[in-house]
């Protein structure tokens, strides 16, 4: 079994994308990596829609600073792809 110490999400401001990655012994030079973004926002959106079909708010602290992520369906009628 891998290490799973040695595996975390990363975000690049180059890209814009989130990334899964692999590091060594320096957690910032990736090793390997592939894109997550689709993989985390699943995983938020099947938290936060358990047992809520209206959509469910979220208040999480990171340091001082508090944040509120909110997510809801989207009706067939609001949808616009960018």
């Amino acid at each position: 079994m891998q290490d799973l110490t040695k595996i975390k999400l990363r975000h690049s401001p180059l890209t814009d994308d989130i990334y899964l990655i692999r590091h060594g012994k320096n957690e910032n030079e990736a090793l390997d990596k592939r894109v997550a973004e689709r993989d985390v926002l699943q995983v938020i959106t099947e938290y936060m829609m358990f047992e809520s079909p209206k959509g469910s708010v979220k208040k999480y602290r990171f340091g001082k600073q508090w944040y509120e992520l909110c997510i809801k369906p989207i009706r067939p009628k609001e949808r616009k792809r960018k």
